[in-house]
């Protein structure tokens, strides 16, 4: 929920800025340095110059706002005018301590907490107390009342016990109500989501430093230190902070936040516990004297036991709703899956039905288109040659398309039928070279095999058909006079073989993806390298059904390397060592194979 939009006033802003910071560089050296150049120049006084300022700020903030912000400014103007005539009376009586004057500037000081609290619950700090109210009063007893422990060990008590009738309670009431004031708006601060408020943390501010100078106020009647010259400076800050905080209700555009149920953050959420501990551990180490001491001790206790009980009553109501979602979504999910397994089984049962049906005709075409080449049906037009090439080109390679899609989906569903044994791993790269030799020669691309000991445990006609799939891609897209090279390397896992070429090389973005089902790195490659996208992913299944993985690397314009990785032979005979090379063997199994 958005506030009124208002026109940005930098001049304004600034301004303001600089005038408090002024009096607050004016107040310091006048109250700290006991500086009085005359006998208008004092703490009152500047406390007084303060409070005018604030006064002018919040009328400014009045004129500027509407709605909600604007009544709550009101009501906050009026607290600042009667603590300015207080403050002013006080300075004319020269600080007399008399009955009229005491009692004409604290009756003053006491009326304006009416306003003050109507406007702290009239500020639109925030929307959605009625739904955070418990939560929002539970977390306010525990830090109020923790902090009035604090207070009352800290001189409230002497003070209580010290003065007696209506002075005990002059001195008295304006911190207990600072307190709960500071908790009213803690809280809601705390609650508060989204950007932070400016003006919200301003307000907050200046009525914690009213109640930093009641507290000194308070204390300093009945006992002479310190305090005595420095919690003046106390009303001064928050005189000016709360002008600050008009300056910024007036010229910045404020956002109302909602108040959350719940307190995030690291700190917020044990923030009144904290407060309770910090009570307690003082009282145990000061020790509780006198019965307010002693109710404050209880209540502390007994609120933050209520907290906690409500917080575990929460947890476990909100246990309760996970489990239930959660139990949701698993039946959801096993539901979903189910009926995954069953429309997989379908499209399987489709698949391979069609492709298997698909094989009969495919294979009268191309008999037919067979005949037709070889002229057993009679001879053939010489432009009829060409359509009858390309026809049988497109019946291979939708056979192959056919078989590929039949072997990828019986790898899928298990029934592909591998029979793991030990095979020199050697003889099966040179034999999958070999079978592309004449693809080799086509391409004008060299292939070498480069030689290896070693003994894998594999179905060796998949490995090959993975090794085929790998050296023929290998060749389809390295130049003429490229070279394709083949090696295994024994490593503590197993066996790494790898496909290395000098082609185009695969861009990084494509690394992931070209296992996919029908990848293919150019939109063009299926036409022009007669793939069908399905060889890489049959690959891959290949490999991981043997417990082996498979990798590429690839740097464009340079080449690409697929690894994939094989187990060794557990026999002692089978562990093997890459074997040494020297030029005739290479140049023999280059010559077999190119």
């Amino acid at each position: 929920m958005t506030g009124r939009q208002v026109p940005p006033r930098p001049v304004a802003l600034a301004t303001g800025i600089v005038t408090i910071a002024a009096v607050a560089l004016l107040s310091v050296v006048v109250i700290l340095g006991h500086q009085t150049w005359t006998s208008w120049v004092s703490a009152d006084s500047v406390t007084v110059l303060a409070c005018l300022l604030a006064l002018a700020c919040a009328v400014y903030a009045v004129v500027r706002r509407r709605g909600a912000l604007r009544r709550a400014w009101l009501l906050l103007t009026t607290v600042i005018l009667l603590n300015t005539v207080g403050g002013t009376l006080d300075l004319f009586h020269g600080g007399d301590t008399g009955p009229d004057a005491l009692t004409l500037a604290d009756s003053l000081y006491l009326l304006a907490l009416l306003p003050q609290v109507a406007g702290l619950v009239l500020y639109p700090m925030a929307h959605g107390l009625r739904r955070t109210l418990g939560p929002l009063l539970l977390d306010g007893l525990v830090l109020g009342s923790s902090l009035l422990l604090l207070s009352d060990l800290l001189g409230l008590s002497q003070v209580s016990d010290t003065l007696q009738g209506a002075d005990a309670f002059a001195f008295l009431v304006y911190p207990v109500t600072d307190v709960l004031t500071v908790t009213l708006v803690v809280v809601l601060l705390l609650r508060s989501s989204g950007r932070t408020r400016i003006d919200a943390v301003l307000l907050g501010l200046a009525f914690a430093a009213f109640d930093v100078a009641d507290h000194g106020y308070a204390v300093s009647s009945v006992r002479s230190d310190m305090l005595s010259d420095v919690y003046p400076l106390g009303y001064v800050a928050a005189a000016l902070l709360l002008g600050g905080a008009a300056l910024a209700a007036a010229t910045m555009d404020t956002v109302t936040p909602v108040l959350q149920r719940d307190l995030s953050g690291r700190i917020a959420p044990i923030l009144p516990d904290l407060a309770a501990f910090a009570a307690l551990g003082a009282s145990v180490a000061a020790g509780v004297d006198g019965d307010v001491q002693l109710v404050l001790v209880v209540a502390v206790l007994s609120l933050t036991a209520l907290r906690q009980l409500s917080r575990t009553a929460q947890n476990l109501r909100l246990r309760h709703d996970l489990e239930g979602r959660v139990a949701e979504r698993t039946e959801e999910l096993r539901q979903i899956t189910e009926e995954h397994r069953r429309l997989d089984g379908m499209k399987q049962e489709f698949v391979s039905a069609v492709s298997h049906e698909l094989r009969t005709p495919l294979t009268a075409i191309r008999g037919a288109l067979e005949m037709l080449a070889d002229g057993d049906a009679g001879e053939l037009p010489v432009q009829a040659q060409p359509v009858v090439e390309m026809a049988t080109r497109g019946s291979e390679r939708l056979s192959r398309l056919v078989n590929q899609i039949i072997d990828l989906e019986r790898l899928e569903s298990g029934s592909f039928g591998f029979h793991p044994a030990a095979h020199d791993l050697h003889p099966l790269l040179l034999d999958a070279a070999e079978s592309l030799a004449p693809l080799a020669q086509e391409a004008r691309v060299t292939v070498q095999v480069l030689p290896v000991q070693a003994r894998v445990v594999c179905d060796g006609d998949r490995v090959a058909q993975a090794l085929v799939n790998l050296i023929g891609n290998a060749l389809k897209f390295t130049q003429p006079g490229g070279a394709v090279t083949i090696e295994g390397v024994v490593t503590v896992e197993g066996v790494q073989i790898s496909v290395r070429d000098t082609g185009r090389g695969i861009p990084q973005d494509e690394l992931d993806a070209i296992f996919a089902r029908f990848h293919q790195v150019e939109p063009d490659d299926a036409r022009q390298n007669a793939g069908t996208g399905l060889g890489l992913s049959i690959t891959q299944r290949i490999v991981e059904e043997h417990g082996g993985s498979i990798w590429v690397e690839s740097t464009l314009g340079q080449g690409s390397t697929f690894h994939f990785t094989l187990p060794l032979d557990p026999a002692p005979e089978g562990l093997g060592v890459v074997a040494g090379l020297n030029g005739e063997l290479v140049d023999e199994v280059v010559h077999r194979v190119a």
